[in-house]
């Protein structure tokens, strides 16, 4: 996963058995649903709302990574990040926000294009380098693919991948998952 692609849409045709239909479709709802979050974020901050507005970016991150939308993904987690133990604004919130607006106009060219492949502004996704995964046993190999991959873990697919690491990487491993902070988790799980 690369955290400056705007949308990764070979993850998201990945997640929806390549569906172009159903991922424009989604997308599309996406930047529906969220063309007046800006508005509702500084909103949100200007009131003091703190609460509330870590809850949205959390949303927002949540959504954003399940469509592949990187570079959201990445800054509504840290934005959420900071809320978590900070009862002020983000230091990284313009860039929140204009990771918001440059997905928002991706989206916007894919559906006036009416094609992912005919929209010029997406850029394509480019997986991590694995080459260390060989050295890793068949199960952790498996995580790290799954893992950059974006894929939906099963807990119970999860549980025996993780057994194979020490208890305190287990649970920062989890906690990165948790967080959708995927290259965290493999830099864990390579180290």
């Amino acid at each position: 996963m690369s955290n400056d692609t705007i949308i990764d849409t070979q993850f998201g045709l990945n997640q929806l058995s390549g569906n172009e239909t159903l991922l424009i479709t989604l997308l599309t709802k996406f930047a529906d649903e969220y063309a007046e979050a800006e508005q509702k974020i500084e909103n949100l901050i200007a009131q003091e709302n703190w609460e509330e507005a870590r809850v949205y970016l959390h949303t927002l991150k949540g959504v954003s990574g399940n469509l592949g939308c990187n570079r959201l993904l990445e800054q509504a987690r840290l934005a959420e990040h900071f809320m978590m133990s900070n009862q002020s604004t983000p230091p990284n919130l313009s860039s929140t926000l204009s990771a918001l607006t440059a997905t928002l106009a991706t989206i916007d060219s894919i559906k006036t294009a009416g094609s992912i492949a005919a929209s010029s502004n997406v850029p394509s996704s480019s997986l991590s380098d694995t080459d260390n995964a060989a050295e890793l046993s068949q199960v952790s190999s498996g995580l790290i693919t799954a893992l950059e991959n974006h894929e939906f873990i099963p807990q119970e697919q999860l549980e025996p991948w993780l057994s194979e690491v020490t208890d305190d990487i287990r649970e920062q491993v989890r906690e990165a998952i948790d967080e959708l902070d995927y290259e965290l988790a493999i830099q864990l799980l390579k180290n």
